[in-house]
């Protein structure tokens, strides 16, 4: 008998400790505001855009999406995008991801002075890029 009730203890211990490990695992939800999609940044209130779908060729990058601070470019957000040329980013970004516009016809792109990183091959096989500076 003390048996049986241990056995069900620990099933019951364990169940438990199961479920309380699952509650907070869920995928990183994307939201979409005018032509990007943008993803909230762990850990943090700001957001980072995960997509472009415009087809703009002179692009001004927001510093806000739906009221929230943009300080990322995600990993190939602009990915083989054919159409974009000039790009200017916010003072808020402080991240390009990898690959983040790999492939891109980008002629010009404008930094800020608070950005920190740029991933691995973020410009990747961009051969009409010819201009870079910052704002």
């Amino acid at each position: 008998m003390k048996k049986i009730i241990s056995l069900l203890l620990a099933g019951i211990m364990l169940l438990s400790v199961m479920t309380i490990g699952c509650v907070g695992v869920s995928a990183a939800q994307t939201h979409t505001s005018g032509d990007y999609n943008y993803q909230f940044v762990e850990d943090s209130e700001t957001v980072k855009i995960t997509a472009y779908t415009g087809k703009n060729t002179d692009l001004e990058i927001p510093s806000t999406l739906d009221g929230y601070e943009v300080s990322e470019i995600g990993n190939g957000a602009f990915y083989i995008n054919k159409t974009l040329e000039y790009v200017t980013l916010p003072d808020t970004i402080k991240k390009i991801g990898s690959d983040a516009f790999k492939l891109t016809d980008i002629v010009e792109i404008t930094f800020n002075d608070n950005l920190t990183h740029i991933g691995s091959l973020a410009f990747y096989n961009c051969t009409k890029l010819k201009k870079s500076k910052t704002s």
